[in-house]
């Protein structure tokens, strides 16, 4: 686990969502997500028993429906969790720069749009 990243549910006070990079082979690693039962966490160091869900967290052209500006892809910022929803958050510094929340189911396991709704900001003039 590289980097590890918490998040607790703040609805419902019951989950622990860790973000973190997984390292594939020597050259490539991916953004995984694993969520455990809090009270895992407050009894104990969670273990593989305690996991709830585990699935690849998906980059943002995986899941958003407009094109985004390559080779600059805006770049993961955080991440929260909500029920049974993740809300990764993407931007690049810069004030032309757009920033976007998605959320994700987290039951589903296929990254490819699974985007359950989308915001960018600042939003695309109309027609785009």
């Amino acid at each position: 686990m590289i980097n590890p990243q918490p998040s607790i549910d703040p609805y419902t006070n019951q989950l622990l969502a860790v973000r973190y990079r997984y390292r594939i082979d020597s050259d490539t690693t991916e953004t995984r997500i694993v969520v455990f039962p809090l009270a895992a966490a407050r009894h104990h160091r969670p273990t593989l028993a305690d996991r709830l869900v585990e699935r690849h967290l998906p980059d943002l052209n995986e899941i958003t429906a407009w094109p985004v500006p390559e080779p600059k892809l805006p770049a993961l910022q955080g991440f929260s969790v909500c029920g049974r929803y993740g809300y990764p958050f993407h931007g690049n510094a810069g004030a032309d720069e757009h920033s976007y929340i998605v959320a994700i189911d987290l039951n589903h396991r296929e990254a490819t749009r699974q985007a359950v709704s989308h915001l960018r900001w600042p939003e695309l003039p109309s027609g785009t």
